[in-house]
Order: C-alpha cells, then sequence, then structure tokens
C-alpha cells in the first residue's frame, strides 16, 4: 500500500484521472441534449466519451511505461531483489485507480442532472457504464506495455493519433470489440449477450495487458498474447448479430388517467403531464371526422420495432424531434395542439409514390380545415396547391367534407393511394 501510494502520486496517475476529467467534462456539456433526462442516455454517451477518452489512456499509459528508460534507471532497479512484476504491480493499480475514479467523477456528475429529471431507471445502463470502465482499465495498461516495450517519446502521441484513426476507420458501427456504442433509440437497449461478450473481451485485453506490462520473459509475452486472442475469439463468438434490442420494459406504454387515453413510453412518461390535455383537446376537434382517433400514443417513430401500427384510431406523437433537454416537450400547449391536428392527425407517408409535394399540399388542406387557419405559406407550387385545394373543400356540404378527410385519414394510413386525390374527389373508405 505504501508503493501504491507513493505511485498515485508520482506516477502518470493523477495526470490521466485529470485529462480523462477535463476532456470527459468538456464533451458532457457540448452534448448535453442527449442525456440529461435519461439514465440510458447517459450511460451511452459515457460509452461514447470512449472515442476520446480510450486515445488519452492509451497516451498516458505509454509515458508511464517509458519512465523507467527515459530516466536510465532500468539497469539500476534491476539488480534488487524485488521481483520486476511485483514491483509494476503498485504503478500499473495506480494508473487504473485514476482512470477509474476519475469516470466514476463523470458519471456522478452526469448523474445530479439527470436524476431531478428521469422518470425511468430500468434498463442495462449500469452494465453499459461499468463494461466500459473496464475498457478504460485495458486501455491505460496496454499504453504502459507498449510504452515498456517502444519507451520513445514518439510513442505516446502515435498511440493517440493511432487509436483515433483506428475508431473512425472503424465506422463506430457497435462492433463487440469496439468500445463505443452508439444507441438508435431511447428506447433501444444493449442486448445482455453483447454486454457479456465485451465484458469477456475488454476483461481479458486487460489481463494480457497487465501480463505484457510484467514480463519478463518471451514465455509470458506469448500467454499474454494467448490471453488476447482467446478472449477477442471468445467474444465474438458469443456475441449476437445486433447490440440492441427493444426494451420491453421501458417501451411498455404508462397512460395518464381518465379518458380519452393519452400514453407514452415509461421510459418517456415524463411527457404524460404537459400531453394529455393538448391531446384531448385534439381529440375533441377531430371527433366529427367519422373515423377520427380515439387516443394519443406518444412514441419514437425512427424505431421501427416499437412504432404502434398505423390504424385510423390511433394519433401518434413522434417524440424524436420534440423534446427539451429535459426531457419535457419544446413547444408550449397551443403548439402542442398544432402538432397534434397536423395532417388531421395522420403521420407521412415514407417514400409516397405519388410525390412528396401532393403529400404536403394534402396535409397542408387537412391541417387548415381542423384548425380553422390558412391551409399554408402559398409562396411554392404545392403551397397554393394545399391552398386551392382547402377552399374548395369548404365549399362542399358539410356531410361531404367529413367524409373526403375521412376518405384523406385512411390513404395517409394505409398509405396505399394517394390523400390529395382521396381529399380532392373522395374514395371508397
Amino acid at each position: 500500500m505504501t508503493a501504491f501510494r507513493i505511485e498515485l502520486r508520482r506516477s502518470s496517475a493523477l495526470l490521466l484521472a485529470a485529462a480523462t476529467v477535463v476532456v470527459g467534462a468538456l464533451l458532457l456539456w457540448l452534448l448535453a441534449d442527449e442525456w440529461t433526462a435519461r439514465w440510458s442516455g447517459l450511460a451511452y454517451l459515457m460509452r461514447a466519451l470512449l472515442f476520446a477518452l480510450v486515445p488519452v489512456a492509451l497516451a498516458a499509459g505509454a509515458w508511464q511505461g517509458g519512465r523507467d528508460r527515459r530516466a536510465g534507471v532500468t539497469e539500476l532497479f534491476g539488480t534488487v531483489a524485488r521481483p520486476y512484476p511485483q514491483r509494476l504491480l503498485p504503478v500499473a493499480l495506480a494508473m487504473a485507480a485514476g482512470v477509474l475514479v476519475a469516470y466514476a467523477a463523470l458519471l456522478a456528475g452526469g448523474s445530479v442532472q439527470v436524476a431531478p429529471y428521469a422518470s425511468y431507471a430500468g434498463g442495462q445502463w449500469p452494465v453499459v457504464v461499468a463494461v466500459g470502465a473496464v475498457a478504460l482499465v485495458a486501455a491505460a495498461w496496454l499504453g504502459m506495455a507498449v510504452g515498456r516495450w517502444v519507451p520513445s517519446v514518439l510513442t505516446p502521441p502515435t498511440l493517440l493519433v493511432f487509436s483515433f484513426l483506428g475508431q473512425m476507420l472503424s465506422r463506430l458501427d457497435n462492433g463487440v470489440l469496439l468500445p463505443v456504442l452508439a444507441t438508435p433509440s431511447d428506447l433501444a437497449t444493449v442486448a445482455p449477450e453483447f454486454l457479456a461478450a465485451q465484458g469477456v473481451w475488454f476483461g481479458g485485453l486487460a489481463a494480457a495487458a497487465l501480463l505484457l506490462v510484467a514480463s519478463a520473459t518471451v514465455w509470458a509475452r506469448a500467454l499474454a498474447a494467448a490471453v488476447a486472442l482467446a478472449a477477442a475469439g471468445v467474444s465474438s463468438a458469443v456475441a449476437p448479430a445486433t447490440a440492441f434490442v427493444v426494451s420491453t420494459d421501458g417501451a411498455t406504454l404508462v397512460c395518464a388517467d381518465g379518458e380519452p387515453r393519452v400514453c407514452a413510453p415509461r421510459i418517456h412518461a415524463a411527457v404524460l403531464p404537459a400531453l394529455t390535455e393538448p391531446a384531448r383537446e385534439a381529440l375533441r376537434t377531430l371527433a366529427p371526422i367519422p373515423n377520427a382517433p380515439t387516443r394519443v400514443v406518444a412514441t419514437d417513430l425512427g424505431w421501427a420495432p416499437v412504432a404502434p401500427q398505423r390504424t385510423t384510431d390511433v394519433l401518434v406523437v413522434d417524440l424524436r424531434f420534440r423534446l427539451n433537454a429535459t426531457g419535457r416537450f419544446e413547444a408550449a400547449p397551443a403548439g402542442l395542439r398544432t402538432i397534434l391536428l397536423k395532417g388531421a392527425g395522420t403521420q407521412s407517408c415514407p417514400d409516397p409514390a405519388w410525390g412528396f409535394e401532393r403529400d404536403v399540399a394534402a396535409d397542408q388542406a387537412a391541417t387548415g380545415w381542423v384548425t380553422g387557419r390558412p391551409a399554408g405559406p402559398a409562396t411554392d407550387e404545392y403551397g397554393r396547391l394545399g391552398e386551392r385545394t382547402l377552399s374548395e373543400l369548404k365549399a362542399l356540404p358539410r356531410p361531404e367534407q367529413l367524409a373526403r378527410l375521412a376518405a384523406y385519414r385512411t390513404a395517409k394510413v394505409r398509405c396505399d393511394r394517394d390523400p390529395l386525390t382521396a381529399l380532392t374527389t373522395g374514395a371508397p373508405r
């Protein structure tokens, strides 16, 4: 313990800890909108930080690993009775302690921001962060090993540059051997098998790096290489094809009290207080249309496995671009009502065969009808088309107006027919 305390003060451990905190805190601040309302968002950003923190740990470890040769004391230390591995162990532990304490400090700082706003604490997020911490320790020890065997002053910056380049060339595609995880959605969670495979890989890499740091023979270095290869082989073999799966618990719908039903995924339950009244007001506005929606569901349409089935009785609110840094809606109640009434409570069709211009014109006309406002800025061809369509629709008897709006909503839900044609001519419903 005495040697460990001395190495904490004299090694690169404190420098590594300080660099980790400074770089990590800066990135957490710059990317605050990505995580401040969700524990899972914080966990995945902690893993995203490894894009910068792993190169820093490698460089700091390499600088520490070459210390003895740079100081010219290798032969002197070789004459002492204490075995080389035993002498190197306190240094390695000090480096690991430095990077772990710094990583934990970043997590604690982020937690202070998340705790007041997060409405859901489930999922795999603690394990996601823990695996990232093991990756950082492995990087620091691997840097020490490289620095010991290549004790040049150019080794740390070379490792720094090439580790950045290696991560960029890998495209950070959530490979099991890569430290960075990029989640596609808040409603996704890392597969437990994938986390286990990464734990095996980074744990094996850390063990191999420690063997290299303390190795004094060819056989020890061969054993280290075998451990690393075995860890890579096992993790690649057991890793699932897809890193992410639907968070069954987080995606479970929870609903506000009362009727009509207004629901959101458990992980986004914080939106319900602001959403409920504007949603029910929008349902009342749409109620005269024959196939009007009867309930509202807020979800992330960008994550297809949990997107609700398109039906006329459900008004879907896409959460992807509607939330601020605290997980609440950016729009005020009046703005929320406008969002809900867009396209008479329908979602756009993906890649419409009839063209986006006609889709937008139909949406503008339907929105103008239900809100009682102009169809939209008539500054281009489809804007003028929407304005003209709304005028023609309002000139019809009210029962025909409602019938055409119902036909339009059916076309938008099924995405099998031009909604502008349905709005202008009517159709079988």
